[in-house]
């Protein structure tokens, strides 16, 4: 729930209407809820970011499209913004201050690969949505 509302938050932020906050709610709540069912040791954070990242870009292309309305740029910032992390940016950049080099560039590659693996998702679900006819 907590999820839902702070997606639902951050897509009025970015100028979303109410179709946009909703579908980015539900986006939020699902992703949370897949996110918790599957985490184990071995799978690693990546994998889960990136299932994310195209959960998140499949609910968001299909609502707008079912529904003729809405706004898939907002629906995705608004419910990809609580996945981000920066905490783990901010301690590594605070590690690296600190003179902990390797803490620091391992932290900052931890960031990077979630990052990339976000944006890996949405890519996918988007070039294969414009592959497939549909306008962004």
């Amino acid at each position: 729930a907590v999820a839902a509302a702070s997606t639902l938050f951050f897509t009025v932020l970015y100028g979303g209407n109410l179709f946009d906050c909703l579908t980015a709610a539900f986006c939020g709540f699902l992703v949370q809820l897949l996110s918790s069912s599957i985490k184990r040791p071995d799978i690693y954070r990546f994998a889960i970011s990136l299932l994310g990242g195209i959960v998140i870009a499949a609910i968001a292309v299909g609502a707008t499209a079912i529904a003729g309305t809405g706004s898939i740029d907002k629906i995705i910032v608004g419910a990809i913004i609580p996945l981000l992390p920066g905490l783990a940016m901010t301690n590594a950049i605070r590690d690296t201050i600190m003179g902990d080099l390797v803490s620091g560039i391992a932290r900052l590659a931890e960031v990077m690969l979630t990052a990339v693996s976000l944006a890996g998702g949405v890519g996918v679900v988007l070039s294969l949505y414009v592959y497939l006819g549909g306008a962004i």
